[in-house]
């Protein structure tokens, strides 16, 4: 499985190239591939390329991407709430790319994405 979590913001752009590969003598295999960019402003850009790379017909392969704008509903709710527009996305981009941190063993690899999460 892989999965890949992303996010734009200040008119920056986020490109994923997602390779995956079954070889020849990998029968029943399984393979998934999660791709999801979310981008913070207009401006920004995302985009995905799923890649399934299979020599093998007797396997389970499938991927899925997805590049969208945040949800304006999501920063309104938090926004009626009394929370600025710029935390309203900084909570959401944490809700969302904090649990990919829960994967990295290294701490200092861990530390420098959590202090660029916290830029957003």
């Amino acid at each position: 499985k892989l999965d890949n979590h992303g996010v734009a913001t200040l008119d920056g752009e986020l490109y994923f190239k997602a390779i995956g590969s079954i070889v020849k003598n990998g029968m029943k295999s399984s393979m998934l591939q999660n791709n999801k960019i979310i981008l913070f402003d207009d401006e920004s850009k995302g985009e995905i390329k799923p890649l399934l790379l299979i020599d093998n017909n007797d396997v389970n392969a499938s991927h899925a991407a997805a590049v969208g704008k945040v949800d304006d509903n999501q920063i309104f709710y938090l926004c009626s709430r009394g929370i600025s527009e710029t935390n309203a996305k900084k909570m959401i981009a944490l809700g969302y790319l904090t649990p990919v941190l829960e994967y990295i063993n290294d701490e200092i690899v861990k530390e420098e994405i959590s202090n660029e999460i916290a830029k957003i």
